[in-house]
């Protein structure tokens, strides 16, 4: 049976908060007490938010690879046919 006083959103909330995930997993041990299916809920939780995503990993390591066009409008120039005119 969940806890009126505190749910799953808010001990995740506060083991985040933790850099260590050994810290993470005794403060929600602590938290949850004797209630299974709330701990399981959080450590849910704590796992996908621990996951690896493509967004953690820098851009230039995943694999793509970017071209670079060197710029060269100046300042008053026509950039493109429908563009500004010089004036």
């Amino acid at each position: 049976m969940k806890s009126e006083s505190i749910n799953e959103e808010d001990i995740f909330r506060n083991a985040i908060q933790f850099e260590d995930r050994d810290e993470q997993a005794n403060y929600v041990k602590k938290a949850c007490g004797n209630d299974i299916e709330l701990h399981k809920a959080v450590e849910a939780l704590l796992q996908h938010h621990h996951e690896s995503s493509i967004l953690d990993a820098p851009a230039l390591e995943s694999g793509l690879i970017y071209k670079t066009i060197p710029i060269t409008e100046e300042p008053g120039k026509c950039t493109s046919s429908a563009g500004m005119r010089q004036i």
